[in-house]
């Protein structure tokens, strides 16, 4: 009795060992491909046969891509959560904005010096300026 459980507990081993390895090879990940690898790129193309087909045509690599800016039509603002101890002329050093800047994103702070510990303000991004009000352009005199 001794010998046949030892021959099945071996058989079943060696079939749970055939499974892992089975897994390991069917789900092994393909590498992506490199830049020398020419790309497929689908066309649509009449064809003589009664039914449409989607026919691949085979595209030499393109040249590398240069990264050109973008302007972005919206400033990403951060928040900001005040701390004991800070001030609104170091928060805006340490973003590199200005305090009038800072200011002008923060339109509810009345009084700089008495911004509440807790409170959240919006930076602006570097280089922000707040566009111009019409009101707040000077009148004739």
């Amino acid at each position: 009795m001794g010998d046949r459980w030892r021959i099945g507990f071996i058989a079943l081993t060696a079939v749970v060992v055939a499974l892992a390895i089975a897994s390991a090879i069917f789900s092994a990940v393909t590498p992506a491909p490199s830049q020398s690898e020419a790309r497929y790129t689908p066309t649509a193309t009449p064809s003589p046969s009664p039914s449409p087909r989607l026919t691949f045509t085979l595209q030499p690599p393109t040249s590398t891509p240069v990264a050109t800016e973008t302007p972005n039509p919206s400033p990403t603002f951060m928040s900001y959560v005040f701390r004991p101890g800070d001030t609104l002329i170091a928060i805006a050093r340490k973003f590199g904005v200005t305090l009038q800047a800072l200011l002008a994103a923060n339109p509810d702070i009345t009084n700089p010096a008495r911004v509440k510990d807790g409170q959240t303000i919006l930076i602006p991004p570097p280089g922000w300026e707040p566009s111009p009000s019409p009101s707040s352009s000077p009148s004739p005199s």
